[in-house]
């Protein structure tokens, strides 16, 4: 696409690479899509929808920070300053969405080598008829507030599914710190990594 910034005497209209709207890019906002194509305000904004979200604990400062992941940008950014940053964060190679059938389908997320996928599945919310996944949550809850400290870099990976009730959950480790992990999910946490993987079957 041909660029006018650096010709002013010329009308700088430019066409959204996804919705073909005309846009003047020296008074309008917008952005690029992964091949670096022009995209409106619109557009833009839709990509960041319903992103992949990555809760990153960190044992040194024992927080969890939030980071959303745009596959279709292949970008992402943290949600405190909202400062993009190409491809995709450290843990994840990258993601795309997987059919089922015609309609239903999900975020497929890759993991990066160095990574240790500790169990993956579906969450739900609290619901009575799937009780046995609430030792997902509480896990999750634990780690949030406190309650819960573990010893390693921790990823929870959470992405988007065809079913408004269901996201795809996946549990992540440096591949290095896997067995330090399991050590402290039995002694501290109480679980094992099998009662991981039923919480999210």
């Amino acid at each position: 696409m041909k660029d006018y910034s650096d010709k002013p005497t010329e009308t700088p209209l430019q066409n959204c690479s996804d919705c073909d709207r005309e846009f003047d890019q020296d008074n309008d906002y917008y952005g690029y899509d992964k091949e670096d194509n022009m995209i409106c305000e619109g557009c833009l904004e839709s990509h960041w929808e319903s992103p992949t979200i990555l809760c990153e604990f960190d044992p040194n400062e024992e927080s969890m920070a939030t980071i959303h992941y745009s596959y279709t940008l292949n970008r992402y950014r943290d949600t405190e300053n909202y400062e993009e940053q190409e491809g995709a964060p450290s843990c994840i190679k990258g993601a795309k969405w997987t059919s089922i059938d015609g309609w239903r389908g999900y975020v497929d997320v890759e993991i990066n080598e160095g990574y240790t996928l500790v169990a993956d599945g579906w969450s739900t919310d609290r619901y009575d008829d799937v009780r046995w996944k609430w030792d997902f949550n509480d896990f999750v809850d634990k780690i949030h507030n406190g309650e819960l400290v573990p010893p390693t870099m921790l990823y929870f990976i959470f992405s988007q599914t065809s079913n408004v009730f269901s996201t795809s959950s996946q549990i992540v480790v440096r591949s290095h710190e896997e067995d330090t992990f399991l050590n402290w999910l039995s002694d501290e946490a109480g679980l094992t990594r099998q009662e991981l993987k039923d919480a999210l079957r």
